[in-house]
This record gives structure tokens, sequence and C-alpha cells, in this order.
């Protein structure tokens, strides 16, 4: 769906491609053309916010970032003020959003076993693992993803990937035997919500499988060994196997 916005003089309507709405009362007049994908009112198209949001294709999905490390900041020999050493983000991923921050998205987490004390000697390895809704870790990520944090320079890119598409990527997603904050042989976080990107996009088909998936331009350790990380299912093409 193309988006385009046309103010007609003397007329209080802003015409969205197959859509319509009214200003005065600042609601669309037709349905969304994409149903209840992306929200179950389907009146909601981009929060009503077609000025600042567009969703043009309904493949909204984000990879987000949780500051977890602060920078460390100190005076150089001429005293002025200078980031020593950089903050570091967590990465998680957002699908069904028509915004950044949108409420009604769904978040896709990883991060170690919950309650695993890390001792492989102790038969209680840390292991990387996808951390739902209900999580620690997973409601964290939505309070920032909610917040204007998510809004900030940097912290936030788009992926050109299908909603339902990435839902199954994540899904497809079964981690890593040794989670490494910082990974030495292991995978973190980053390294599983990258993984989960890579194959949306890859299986949407929107870019060439030899172009680099985008990433949050801010610090996110780890999101390099994506390759490191199991899944259950190959991502063949332009899909991912449903049966393997």
């Amino acid at each position: 769906m193309l988006f385009k916005n046309i103010w007609r003089a003397g007329l209080p309507f802003l015409a969205v491609s197959l859509l319509s709405a009214t200003a005065v009362n600042a609601t669309f007049l037709t349905a969304d053309p994409i149903g209840t994908k992306d929200d179950p009112n389907l009146y909601m198209y981009v929060g009503i916010d077609p000025v600042n949001y567009t969703d043009p294709t309904g493949m909204e999905v984000f990879l987000s970032t949780r500051e977890v490390t602060p920078a460390v900041y100190g005076f150089n020999r001429f005293g002025q003020l200078r980031i020593v050493v950089p903050a570091q983000y967590h990465m998680f991923m957002a699908t069904h959003a028509d915004y950044v921050g949108d409420p009604n998205a769904r978040i896709f987490s990883w991060g170690p076993t919950p309650g695993a004390r890390g001792s492989i000697t102790s038969g209680d390895p840390k292991r990387l693992v996808q951390q739902f809704a209900g999580t620690e870790l997973n409601a964290n990520d939505r309070r920032v993803w909610e917040n204007a944090e998510a809004t900030e320079f940097g912290r936030t890119v788009r992926i050109d990937a299908d909603d339902d598409v990435a839902a199954a990527a994540a899904a497809n997603v079964l981690g890593h035997d040794d989670y490494d904050a910082v990974p030495g042989d292991g995978a973190n976080s980053n390294s599983g919500a990258y993984a989960a990107a890579r194959d949306a996009d890859r299986a949407s088909g929107s870019r060439p499988s030899s172009a680099a998936t985008p990433k949050p331009r801010v610090g996110t350790p780890g999101w390099e060994e994506e390759d490191r990380v199991e899944r259950r299912c190959a991502v063949s093409g332009s899909r991912i196997a449903r049966s393997c």
C-alpha cells in the first residue's frame, strides 16, 4: 500500500492511499486494507497519526535497544570531559507495531536462562534462551519500548520484514548452550535478537541475501555472533522451513 498525503483546499480530509480520514474527528473513515494484522481496531492505522508515521507495506518490524551499562566519562589532558568507555546496549525485537513505542507491539527478548547460576559443573549452566512475556527481562524491554528511550537517536532501527515472518523467525531461534554477556565462545542477547531479525529480513525477501540487515547505531556487542545461534529450522531462500 503506497502512502500519500493529499490535502484538498477547503476539504478537511486526508487521503492515505486506500484509506481516507477526516481531520475534524481525527478518525479514519475506511478500514486498514491489511485488516487486523497490526491492530484489532481496523481504524487505527499508524495510531491515527499518518503525518508522523507510515506503514506502506504492513511490514514494520524493529530492532530496539535498552541500556545495560552506562557510558564512563573522564577528563583528557586538556581538561575536556570525554567518553572513556561507551555505553553498552541490549537488543530486542518488536513486531506488529505501527510505530516506535506502539504499546500493541509484540516484544521478543533473549537472555540467560532465568535463575541459572551459570556453573556447568553444578549442572545449572546459563543458556541463551528466548525470554517470553511475563519474564522480568521481557518486561524491562517493553518498558523501554513504550517510553521515550526507544525514540532516541540510534536506539531503534526498522527491519523491512513481514510481522508474521518475523514472529516465526523469533520462534525459530533456539539460542545457544553457552550464554556470555560479552561473547567469547558463546552468544548473548544481541546475538539472539540479530539472528531473528536477519532471518526475518532474508525470509521476507526485502533485500538481497548478501546485503547486511540493519542494526541500531549504539553499541551492541555480540551481534556479530548471530551465526552461532542455533535455529530449529533452516532459513532457505525466501522462507523459513516449516518441517525439520
